[in-house]
């Protein structure tokens, strides 16, 4: 089993490829083609309305980093007879983790620090 969380570009943009392999050029996205593709889905207009603040962009560059965090149990917070598990840390590290045991995974009970 992988210590690192998912790379969710990369697996985003493995699920474009297997939706329109067409648009992708030596590994890359070629938009002018997407936008063949989406025909009038496409939206060209160059003035939108956004909700932007300072620092976004390092807000999506942290969430692509991966990780090599380990969850651990806690006994003395945890409950042996119940399926529930109680899981503490930083909010972005846990959930990147628990990405990959997404299936596993039934109740969630998460502190937020």
């Amino acid at each position: 089993m992988t210590l690192e969380s998912l790379d969710i570009q990369q697996q985003k943009l493995k699920e474009l490829q297997t939706i329109f392999p067409e648009i992708f050029e030596e590994g890359k996205i070629n938009f002018e083609k997407l936008k063949t593709v989406l025909g009038d889905k496409v939206d060209d207009v160059s003035e939108h309305y956004n909700f932007s603040w300072n620092g976004k962009k390092e807000c999506y560059q942290t969430i692509r980093a991966k990780t090599n965090a380990t969850l651990k149990v806690d006994d003395d917070k945890s409950i042996s007879d119940g399926d529930n598990v109680f899981i503490e840390g930083d909010n972005l590290e846990v959930l990147k983790l628990l990405q990959m045991r997404k299936k596993e995974c039934k109740k969630i009970l998460m502190t937020i620090k």
